[in-house]
């Protein structure tokens, strides 16, 4: 099998902010168990990462 590279996808802050959000009312939408909070998890990791992406384009402060 042969090892092929994907791609890579450079998402803007918005963009991540906008895929938190999607994750997040998916996550609503579901019932409590493993897929919700799998989800949820996913929102909070794509939040964080558009945290960082604006802290490092300065479009955001860091937490003091």
């Amino acid at each position: 099998m042969k090892n092929e590279r994907r791609p890579t996808t450079y998402l803007t802050v918005e963009e991540l902010h906008q895929i938190a959000a999607a994750k997040f009312e998916g996550a609503a939408a579901l019932p409590d168990g493993y897929q919700k909070e799998e989800l949820l998890r996913s929102a909070e990791n794509f939040r964080s990462l558009a945290e960082i992406r604006g802290w490092l384009s300065n479009e955001l402060r860091p937490p003091k």
